[in-house]
């Protein structure tokens, strides 16, 4: 079943531009172009054509001179081969074949060490967009036929660009674009957290191998169970949830996939109501945006009954939905129960648990950061999860990445804000595969990007240094960049309490590999290889000085101890009766 999930799309399929260049290392026998640099570069852009890549402008490959001065000897001895009459043409193939998406060289097996390359659950991948198009609203504001349309088409999905035919909308995303540091200090940054790439698609793996055909629910579920938690307190939580379902035959309730995002449906299993809150003169409480304050109080059973049943259920619903909250709250950490599941958890978690399998495709979490984070957990390469820890490394508030489900269910809520973060975040990943001569793709921008952000942040903050200071004494080593967290290292330690978890819920989770631990300081070379590369490294670090040292940036720098790990993720239980919340979506 995963294997047919993964699915082929157009981009698993060569361009005429793509094979016309691999077809034409074969016609330089001895491979003179290629050694001199004047041989076209393949294009991993689906949009360049054959007479584009024939053009004066287009880029070249590196010159064998190039590829020794920058100390690329794996590319350099390749290009060797070229003196060899037919081996030029196979070199410049297997040179061409490292900058492919793993989904064209293989799209539905492993690869050489053994990960999956394919996606495993959630549909294909969405596709690329391209110059043709751009909403109109897009084009006219930065000029039909400039390079910067055709860099941001391309740097978005289809369903991505057509999000900017609202003008307002295209203008707070160029905004944005201005505002968000350079693609290739975000590129450098990527460069200097090498140490921890593979994050996701090592996730993906573990999920895989441990979950088998359950994997996109359970990715869906600890997605859904992330916002306003650490990695260990969103794995310890998703885990134990997933075996207390386990153990009571994981009940489940299609209806409950199709109304959870109705107006007071999620609040009701909570037996909670969503109210609209006054002043004592009986105005209305409005937030900092002029909008009515919503807040929560406690109604009986019987009035969530009738809640459930006008959305379109009935008593065996709200019995199921009711069920599987209070199966959360006795799994997740807190005291309380029921309350102690968060209400930005709720609609999502229960979405993901009774979703039916033969729709698991068609699922979409509600917010573009949950919804790209499940998908980034079955390797899809495409989605970027911007989260807290991209919105500081950015030096914006989170709540630009903010959104919500649409009333179709087919749009997590990805606003300008989100959208431009995918964007650039893109356009490094092709910057840095360039630079280091390997397909980088965007999820491995963002994972390498967040792990070294966190690193340089907490590491710092333990010595009593600034980031930018830290970072320019050479204090940041690889090896405490690799040591941020990851699903895949904590779901197979036998010395933390996952591993135990799961297989008291019947699942077989492997034998636990300790990785080598990286030497070296990578970040201290690249600041040492260039001037710019040493601004960008440093501008990068002090816009990190700036997070706000509240409980919960700080709750995320708890060392992993596993005799006190239920004590990590924490945040206060709401106190009982009416809570005052900022809009009716908290549930969302």
């Amino acid at each position: 079943m995963i294997r047919e999930q993964a699915g082929i799309r157009r981009e698993d399929v060569l361009t005429p531009a793509q094979l016309a260049n691999i077809a034409g290392g074969f016609v330089d026998p001895l491979g003179a172009t290629d050694t001199l640099g004047l041989y076209p570069e393949f294009p991993t852009d689906r949009s360049v054509t054959i007479k584009d890549m024939a053009s004066s402008d287009y880029p070249r490959s590196p010159s064998a001179a190039e590829n020794l001065a920058r100390g690329d000897y794996l590319n350099l001895g390749i290009q060797s081969l070229g003196f060899v009459p037919i081996l030029g043409g196979i070199a410049r193939t297997i040179r061409a074949m490292g900058k492919m998406p793993p989904s064209i060289v293989d799209p539905l097996s492993t690869d050489a060490s053994g990960l999956l390359t394919g996606r495993t659950g959630f549909g294909p991948e969405a596709e690329l967009a391209q110059a043709k198009d751009t909403p109109p609203q897009l084009a006219r504001i930065i000029d039909d036929e400039s390079v910067l349309q055709k860099q941001y088409a391309k740097d978005l999905t289809v369903p991505e660009l057509a999000k900017l035919a609202n003008k307002k909308s295209a203008a707070s995303f160029l905004n944005f674009m201005e505002t968000f540091p350079a693609a290739r200090e975000m590129a450098t940054v990527a460069q200097a957290g090498l140490a921890k790439k593979g994050w996701y698609r090592q996730s993906a793996q573990a999920l895989y191998d441990v979950f088998g055909d359950e994997a996109p629910r359970f990715a869906a579920l600890l997605a859904a169970t992330s916002p306003q938690t650490s990695v260990q307190g969103n794995l310890l939580n998703a885990t134990s949830i997933w075996r207390n379902l386990t153990q009571n035959n994981m009940p489940r309730d299609p209806v409950l996939f199709d109304i959870i995002n109705e107006p007071g449906v999620a609040a009701a299993l909570k037996l909670k109501k969503n109210v609209p809150l006054k002043n004592a003169d009986g105005s209305p409480q409005l937030n900092k945006a002029g909008n009515q304050k919503y807040g929560l109080r406690n109604i009986s059973e019987q009035e969530a009954r009738e809640v459930i049943k006008k959305a379109g259920g009935g008593d065996s619903t709200f019995d199921i939905g009711r069920m599987q909250i209070e199966i959360m709250g006795d799994a997740v950490q807190g005291e309380k129960g029921a309350e102690s599941v968060l209400d930005a958890w709720v609609s999502n978690s229960i979405r993901a648990i009774n979703v039916p399998d033969d729709e698991m495709d068609k699922l979409v979490l509600s917010g573009p950061k949950v919804d790209s984070f499940m998908r980034n957990l079955v390797n899809n390469t495409v989605e970027v999860t911007n989260d807290t820890w991209m919105a500081n490394y950015l030096g914006v508030e989170q709540n630009v990445f903010g959104g919500s489900l649409n009333p179709a269910r087919i749009d997590p809520g990805k606003g300008p804000g989100y959208l431009a973060a995918n964007a650039l975040t893109r356009n490094a990943s092709r910057i840095l595969s360039d630079r280091i001569g390997e397909n980088v793709t965007p999820e491995m921008i963002q994972e390498m990007v967040w792990s070294w952000s966190k690193a340089v942040f907490e590491q710092s903050r333990a010595v009593g240094m600034s980031p930018r200071e830290f970072i320019q004494k050479g204090r940041l080593t690889d090896a405490m960049i690799n040591d941020v967290p990851d699903f895949s290292s904590l779901l197979r330690d036998p010395d933390l309490p996952y591993r135990n978890i799961l297989e008291a819920s019947g699942a077989t989770v492997g034998q636990f590999k300790k990785g080598e631990i990286p030497k070296g300081n990578r970040t201290e070379e690249i600041m040492r290889s260039s001037e710019t590369a040493r601004r960008n490294l440093e501008r990068a670090a002090n816009r990190l000085k700036f997070i706000k040292a509240d409980q919960l940036a700080l709750g995320a720098i708890v060392p992993l101890v596993a005799i006190n790990i239920v004590n990590m993720g924490k945040v206060p239980d709401e106190e009982e009766g009416s809570s005052e919340v900022d809009n009716i979506d908290i549930f969302n």
